[in-house]
């Protein structure tokens, strides 16, 4: 079922959504009907379909946002029903992880200037109950579909990938926390000793030649053991600059990874990308 606006609304609360696209979301549940939609909901909190019932939501609905994320906020409720409370989950780790719907619709905000929603098709995951924020990072349950030339890692191995947040704290401590609460949150579970892994612009080794050894980005980087690199990714630019662009010669120069990402963007080079895991 499609929840009520008091019910939507309160979550928005819960998950710190701000106040501008909360007003948003309250026209949206006040003017437009959802129940097409919602039959594509309960499909959502199933590992099995979320990722095409996803794609379907966002037919249903014409690609059209803020109606994206309010049909996903009515789903999320569900998740914590059907999933949270009968597993047991803490309503902070609920709302820690929930909150990536807050995130995402700053992260607009802050490429576009205007507020707004894009699911990249990512937020399946959170709805569907395999991925969870546990502290300052992210933890989602797959198995290996990849190529490790170590030999390592193989085929459908279960393992924990961790993702970065754009509001991550990297510091030690943080993360060493995160850590720690994966493997007591997973400690019951098929993953209870899954190594921890990666694929990320994070973990690309050019970053090494752009930032101060004080990085977080690089004290995250030097946890992990890489496997692969794909030197001709992209990812980082709109993570880095936070804006669309075509060409490099006018992005900003604010932080030393900017200036030095911009001067290898003008040289025609990428940032690239990293995959590796923490041996165990």
């Amino acid at each position: 079922m499609f929840h009520s606006s008091e019910e939507i609304l309160n979550l928005c609360q819960r998950i710190n959504m701000s106040a501008e696209m909360t007003k948003k979301i309250a026209n949206e549940l006040e003017h437009f009907d959802f129940t097409h939609a919602s039959r594509f909901l309960p499909e959502l909190l199933v590992p099995e379909t979320s990722s095409c019932a996803l794609d379907c939501l966002t037919g249903a609905l014409d690609g059209y946002g803020v109606r994206i994320l309010t049909a996903c906020l009515s789903a999320a409720i569900d998740t914590e029903r059907e999933i949270y409370a009968k597993k047991g989950i803490s309503d902070r780790i609920y709302t820690d992880t929930m909150n990536i719907f807050a995130i995402m619709a700053e992260e607009y905000y802050t490429i576009h200037g205007i507020y707004g929603f894009v699911t990249d098709r990512w937020i399946w995951r959170q709805l569907s109950g395999i991925l969870f924020r546990l502290g300052t990072l992210e933890f989602e349950m797959i198995r290996y579909d990849g190529d490790d030339p170590t030999g390592r890692l193989e085929k459908n191995t279960p393992l924990l990938s961790v993702h970065i947040p754009s509001d991550a704290i990297l510091s030690r401590e943080e993360m060493d926390k995160s850590y720690a609460q994966a493997r007591e949150f997973f400690a019951n579970t098929e993953y209870a000793n899954a190594p921890f892994y990666c694929w990320s612009w994070l973990l690309s080794s050019k970053l090494r030649e752009m930032l101060p050894e004080s990085s977080g980005i690089l004290r995250f980087m030097n946890d992990y053991e890489i496997i692969n690199e794909y030197p001709d990714e992209d990812s980082a630019n709109i993570r880095v600059f936070n804006k669309h662009f075509h060409t490099p010669e006018n992005l900003p120069e604010n932080t030393s990874l900017q200036r030095n990402l911009k001067k290898l963007l003008l040289q025609g080079g990428h940032a690239g990308e990293g995959e590796g895991f923490i041996p165990l």
